[in-house]
């Protein structure tokens, strides 16, 4: 045999040796090397339970106790089993006390509550469980000696943490107290590893810029495929041991096979994870420094609630959902998306859709039986979570413990019950707040429940001794948490399933909610009522309804309040009319309330209830109570949606909405049993809303508008009605790729890979330095023949350079500049405004020319002799011109350079009449003489509506400044 050469035989020696240092690794149940033996342990390892019962989950799908673990991993290195005596000795003693500091402890409450969820498996937390980085390894296994050495004086290097549940995750830095020994070596890696757009070559930054144009605009693959070239992507990690119910066959409710004949699911739930999405928001500097809105932008003022970190109850995260159709004219079929929204975002950018975290979509066509099924992998990662994982802060370029918290979770009534595990809003306990109980129409065949304060005249009271008569609606039975918990437990105890139904039906409870695991979850206060569904889907139509005699087939009874048919219809009718005068930027064009049902959405319906509805109802009831009830509703939710609530204003909404739910059961129920379907518990829920502002914060913080567009955004996503489902999980799955990417490169905001919506300029536009908060856009002309306009012009300035007493001097100056006139002006970050000349072309316009403009006026104009003291004043009018004028240098007159004045001429309007409640000027004409102001005087763009002979002014951005959401 010829010798070995020299290569060959170092070779030898090599395998030899690692041959003999080979180890038995827990994980994989057999000898590995030494470096697979080592990762296992390092990733995989979790903190020690109080009493050691745990389980040790691993990616293998293979379960041991805690003590084999254990002993499975003394075996596994020799080194650890000649650990000085007294260190072995420590550690075992710390594990048998429970060190606070060391040890994670599920409180008692946790372990009988985590006992009672049937179904369910105990949730096993490993807050360090991530995947597994091969480069990252090597660089960290580089010197395994020294790491051997650090073994032998501290024993292993547990990447655990401890817990401490007063914490708030603040504590960004290498000071991070709560991170081990090796997250803290291993700092300087993760310095020089992290990613930005260098990291790209011009090949990658071609395949990003593709592939967020299929994602964007819903691009199908065989219009992908057209593209020159083609497109990588990347699996999203899955967790198919995370499932309650993985080793079923069949479902445990229906019975229905879990697989197809052919081996296939029959349904596929795609999760996606979250933990890692969170660490791309610390991991992009552009992120990063957003995500600092909560503990260096936002101040805390005592007695004001103006975001939710105000609120009771508040740490990041917020989870909401809704069942929406896939296919428009098909209702019956229903899915259900899960979205996150990060708290620690500013308001302006966190319901933005690119900062959506979108957890999955459930699929249909059904409403799911087992929600927490769907939510069992969320809840497994929100517990780790509170315990804290390691991430890098790439502003303070360290490492820290990442700590998010779920505290609310919102929206529609059929959502909120099936993710509490209720009965839902008809049945005879409907509150998820208070424990009212409901009452059936007497007599009527239906099952539905209803809520009226007073039933001191239904049958079913009168016959019942214990029965209350009439809840006070200031001092409503309220749930705890506690109390929840106990009921659902009782229930779900239950030895029967005729006991089960009755205990549930009793309390409105059907089970224990896996949410209750999370210790940031109050079951009471965690689910405030969603303003959007409860206002503008629920409580304005069913308003309308009655109004019109269409709901339930009620009639008066002994009230007034019905409109007859015509004034409906002529209601309607001038609805849509105000398309024309209403700017888009107030609201999409209104449509005919009275006929046109398809395209009146939440949007449309606040928007007419805020503005439309007081001007076109006024004088519309032949008893004028109903339109005083009705312009009271609308001033509590004014004041709910102010940007800023007192304790002044909490309190008032709280007296408000009891003294309108008391006038509204005496018009519409009118005490009587037979009309008591006029109070479902939308209305009963009203008396919360203080509550929910109180425990939560502003109403806008968890409305459902951006759930709303989220399902309008993923909607044309679905390319195959066959499988719409997986259309819809196609398409979160890339959109989640392409925001991680975003973030772990640092692209966010950069317009180089991805096209964002900006202001784009305007060819021929003009924007003058020393006017730095407007825009000039076109048409232009540089024909000002009008003298009248001149001696206008030459007036305003003499007034605006003190200059009265020289107006020959001042006409002469302004006929030797250069005057040019404009059609529009953008105001930076507001309106674009037209003037009346180019305002209203076109059949489909919508008029911009009306303005709110702010000038200061004398106090003593009218007396002489009194020096002027002046104040702003805010007037109303038409924009007809835009002047531009360019005044030459004049040393007579003390100007020595060059000036551009810009100036704005207006036809006022003529208030003549005030709303008496709300702020609503109405005008019948506009002056003949123009006023010239500068431009810089116009603050923004009003609308208008005709009412009569008369026009209402609709000033959105007045005192009726109120939060909407903008789909910007």
């Amino acid at each position: 045999m010829a010798p070995l050469s020299k290569s060959k035989s170092a070779r030898r020696q090599k395998s030899s040796s690692l041959k003999s240092d080979r180890r038995f690794c827990a994980h994989c149940n057999a000898l590995v090397d030494r470096k697979t033996e080592r990762r296992h342990r390092k990733l995989f390892i979790i903190p020690h339970l109080a009493g050691g019962a745990a389980e040790m989950v691993d990616i293998f799908e293979r379960t041991v106790s805690a003590d084999e673990a254990e002993s499975d991993l003394d075996r596994s290195d020799s080194k650890d089993s000649d650990r000085d005596e007294d260190v072995q000795a420590d550690d075992a003693k710390m594990r048998d006390e429970g060190d606070d500091n060391n040890s994670y402890k599920p409180g008692k409450p946790d372990d009988a509550l985590i006992a009672n969820v049937t179904g369910h498996p105990i949730i096993n937390v490993d807050p360090n469980l991530e995947p597994f980085n091969e480069d990252m390894d090597e660089n960290l296994d580089g010197d395994a000696d020294a790491e051997d050495e650090c073994e032998e004086n501290f024993g292993y290097l547990d990447s655990g943490a401890e817990e401490f549940d007063d914490v708030v995750d603040d504590c960004f830095g290498a000071s991070d107290p709560l991170l081990s020994t090796w997250d803290q070596l291993g700092e300087q890696f993760e310095q020089e590893t992290q990613l930005n757009a260098a990291d790209l070559n011009p090949h990658d930054k071609d395949i990003l810029r593709q592939y967020s144009l299929k994602v964007k605009h819903h691009l199908t693959d065989d219009a992908f495929r057209d593209f020159p070239n083609a497109f990588p992507s990347s699996d999203v990690p899955s967790l198919d041991a995370a499932r309650p119910h993985h080793d079923l066959t069949a479902c445990p409710y229906c019975k229905a096979p879990r697989f197809h004949s052919n081996g296939k699911a029959r349904k596929h739930f795609t999760y996606l994870l979250l933990i890692p999405r969170l660490r791309g928001f610390f991991a992009s500097t552009f992120m990063a420094k957003h995500m600092e809105y909560r503990a260096f932008e936002h101040q805390h003022i005592p007695g004001k609630i103006i975001d939710v970190f105000d609120s009771k109850q508040y740490r990041t995260l917020r989870l909401s959902t809704d069942g929406f159709a896939p296919f428009r004219h098909r209702k019956n079929i229903t899915c259900w998306p899960l979205i996150l929204f990060n708290y620690n975002l500013p308001p302006e950018i966190r319901f933005h859709i690119g900062n959506i975290l979108s957890l999955g979509v459930i699929p249909g066509p059904k409403k799911p039986i087992d929600g927490d099924s769907f939510l069992w992998p969320a809840v497994e990662e929100l517990l780790q979570l509170a315990v804290g994982v390691r991430a890098y802060d790439v502003l303070s370029s360290s490492l820290f413990l990442l700590r998010a918290y779920l505290i609310l979770l919102f929206g529609d009534m059929p959502a909120m019950s099936l993710i509490m595990r209720m009965k839902g809003h008809n049945g005879f306990s409907p509150c998820r707040m208070c424990k009212i109980t409901g009452l059936r129409v007497p007599g009527g065949r239906g099952t539905t429940h209803y809520v009226p304060l007073d039933r001191s005249n239904h049958p079913s009271v009168v016959d019942s001794r214990n029965a209350i008569k009439k809840y006070d609606p200031r001092n409503l039975p309220m749930q705890t948490h506690d109390e929840i918990l106990a009921a659902a437990r009782h229930v779900q105890s239950a030895q029967t399933a005729m006991e089960e139904e009755r205990l549930s039906k009793a309390c409105g409870i059907k089970g224990v909610s896996i949410l209750s695991h999370l210790s940031s979850i109050s079951l009471a206060q965690s689910f405030p009522y969603d303003f959007m569904h409860l206002i503008w889907e629920n409580l304005v139509k069913n308003l309308v309804l009655l109004w019109t005699g269409s709901f339930k087939e009620l009639d008066e009874g002994t009230g007034s309040y019905e409109l007859g048919q015509s004034a409906w219809d002529a209601i309607g009718m001038a609805t849509a009319l105000t398309g024309t005068t209403i700017l888009s930027s107030y609201t999409a064009r209104p449509p005919n309330v009275a006929n046109d049902q398809s395209t009146t959405t939440a949007d449309s319906w606040s928007f007419w209830t805020l503005y439309i509805g007081p001007v076109l109802l006024r004088r519309r009831f032949r008893n004028s109570k109903y339109y005083t009830h009705f312009i009271e509703l609308v001033k509590l939710l004014h004041l709910c949606l102010q940007f800023e609530i007192s304790a002044e204003d909490l309190n008032a909404i709280r007296e408000g909405f009891v003294k309108w739910v008391e006038k509204y059961e005496s018009f519409y129920y009118q005490g009587s049993p037979a009309r008591i379907s006029a109070c479902p518990v939308t209305i009963h829920a009203l008396l919360h809303i203080a509550d929910g502002i109180e425990a939560c914060g502003p109403v806008w913080a968890y409305w459902a508008f951006p759930m709303e567009r989220y399902c309008g955004l993923i909607r044309p996503a679905i390319k195959s009605r066959r499988r719409p489902f997986a259309s819809l999980d196609r398409f979160v799955v890339e959109s989640a790729q392409l925001a991680q990417i975003t973030l772990l490169y640092n692209l966010t905001g950069s317009d180089d890979i991805f096209s964002r919506r900006v202001c784009s300029k305007v060819r021929g536009q003009f924007q003058d330095p020393s006017y730095k908060t407007c825009v000039l856009l076109p048409p232009k002309s540089d024909a000002l023949t009008s003298a009248p306009l001149r001696n206008k012009i030459v007036k305003a300035l003499a007034t605006r350079y003190d200059k009265s007493d020289s107006l020959a001097m001042m006409k002469n100056w302004v006929n030797r500049s250069q005057i040019m006139e404009w059609g529009k002006v953008r105001i930076i970050d507001g309106d674009t405004i037209s003037t009346a000349a180019f305002a209203g072309i076109g059949d489909d316009s919508r008029d911009s020319s009306y303005v709110r403009y702010e000038v200061l006026i004398d106090k003593h104009a009218r007396r002489r002799g009194i020096a002027p003291e002046f104040e702003p004043q805010t007037f109303y009018a038409r924009l007809q011109h835009i002047f531009v004028i360019q005044l030459p240098a004049n040393t007579d007159l003390g100007f020595t350079t060059p000036e551009t004045v810009i100036l704005a001429a207006l036809s006022p309007c003529k208030i003549d009449a005030e709303h008496g409640t709300l702020d609503i000027h109405y005008y019948s004409k506009e002056n003949s003489t123009l006023d010239i102001v500068d431009i810089q005087c116009i603050q923004c763009v009003v609308g208008r509506i005709k009412d009569g002979s008369r026009w209402a002014i609709i000033d959105r951005s007045g005192s009726l400044a109120r939060a909407i959401f903008d789909v910007s």
